[in-house]
């Protein structure tokens, strides 16, 4: 069975790039650090920096995925290699 998912529109990694944009806005706005808020918020200080590593991974893996997928077609039968 093929599953037919538009290019781009990995959910995950939309959410987190909109929390670290709602993250940036907020600290921009209170002149708290990122690492503060997400202390306060979660007890964790180190979560910004994780988030925005896991976005970049996210992103790595992505591309890596489509290369993949754009070297190795499927096939007219629906097989692939």
């Amino acid at each position: 069975m093929l599953f037919r998912v538009p290019i781009g529109t990995l959910r995950g990694m939309n959410s987190i790039r909109h929390i670290i944009a709602e993250l940036d806005a907020y600290c921009g706005a209170t002149g708290l650090s990122p690492a503060t808020v997400c202390n306060r918020a979660t007890n964790n200080a180190r979560l910004y920096d994780r988030l925005k590593l896991r976005a970049d991974k996210l992103d790595e893996d992505a591309e890596a995925l489509r290369r993949f997928m754009a070297d190795n077609p499927a096939k007219p039968d629906g097989v692939s290699q």
